[in-house]
């Protein structure tokens, strides 16, 4: 919802979204789409073109002038929690970020930095 409001009211935003795997990223997109057109219903306005729209991005032309492009791009990524035992438990919080991959315990003493 909070991406919907911000395509509808913020002029030649771009939003980005990290989500937790291909079909939730496809979701999101929908949902925002859904949501925007119950706007639309709500408020009795013209729906904003869409410009594209595929499996990571959505495009609409905006009201405001010629060049009111608002983006969403919804990204694909993995988050996972690995516990692994030394002496006592250590968890490890591990993300996938655009390739990289960042570990960090949660006692703070293991950072490990690595290419996926």
């Amino acid at each position: 919802m909070f991406a919907a409001a911000m395509i509808f009211a913020a002029p030649n935003v771009e939003v980005s979204i990290y989500s937790t795997c291909k079909r939730i990223s496809q979701k999101l997109l929908r949902n925002v789409l859904t949501f925007l057109e119950l706007v639309y219903t709500g408020l009795g306005v013209a729906n904003y073109k869409v410009i594209r729209c595929n499996m990571e991005e959505l495009v609409l032309k905006g009201p405001e002038s010629p060049q009111d492009r608002r983006v969403i791009n919804s990204y694909p990524s993995k988050v996972f929690i690995m516990i692994s035992s030394i002496s006592d438990i250590v968890v490890v919080v591990v993300v996938v970020f655009d390739g990289r991959v960042a570990e960090r315990s949660l006692d703070g003493r293991h950072v490990i930095r690595k290419e996926a």
